[in-house]
């Protein structure tokens, strides 16, 4: 079951790469996941399947019918009992993102913070932008400028570096700080003018 719903969400992904509709195959991606938890206690990798079960059932489409409570509570669940799963941060951008989204602002950058110190790229730039970005709504320019300088500082490649640019230009201007906004917007539209941020 765990490796048919593998297939599925694979050619799912691949489907929504080409554009097209992929709910059946995340449907039954979706089936074969539910079906293989029966036996997670007997197989090798029982964070993998539970991951991916918790990503088709949570992540997906069908949210609608949980709660963000509920998912925050199978998350929580999940890095508590697989806390060095190589699925253990991805589960924390989620969390992060549903305390965030509860209006839980305290826990989400508490989560952002460990993630942060990740090893992966990727994750650690999601991190520091997502906390630039809740400093920022909550109208914190200072930290939210500090974070976003460190990100950039840090991380050479990543896909929110035009998104933190010009987050960081538009921090500058509601300071009132307009030079420094324009070097911003500069570099921004310099190095990434393909990128919807530049327009």
């Amino acid at each position: 079951h765990q490796i048919k719903g593998e297939g599925w969400r694979r050619l799912a992904k691949l489907k929504r790469f080409q554009g097209d509709d992929d709910r059946l195959e995340k449907q039954q991606a979706s089936t074969e996941f539910k079906n293989a938890m029966n036996f997670v206690r007997h197989i090798e990798n029982p964070d993998s399947l539970t991951f991916y079960f918790l990503s088709e059932m949570i992540v997906s489409d069908t949210t609608e019918n949980l709660s963000s409570e509920k998912q925050i509570q199978f998350w929580e669940h999940f890095i508590e009992n697989y806390p060095t799963s190589r699925f253990a941060e991805q589960a924390g951008l989620y969390l992060a993102n549903l305390y965030f989204d509860t209006k839980n602002i305290d826990a989400a950058l508490q989560e952002l913070s460990k993630l942060r110190k990740s090893a992966r790229s990727n994750i650690t730039g999601k991190a520091y932008y997502l906390t630039g970005k809740i400093y920022y709504d909550q109208k914190k320019f200072d930290q939210a400028a500090e974070i976003l300088k460190e990100f950039l500082l840090n991380i050479a490649v990543h896909p929110l570096r035009a998104n933190a640019f010009g987050l960081l230009a538009r921090i500058y201007e509601n300071q009132g700080n307009f030079q420094t906004a324009a070097q911003f917007w500069s570099k921004l539209i310099e190095e990434y003018d393909y990128s919807p941020a530049a327009i």
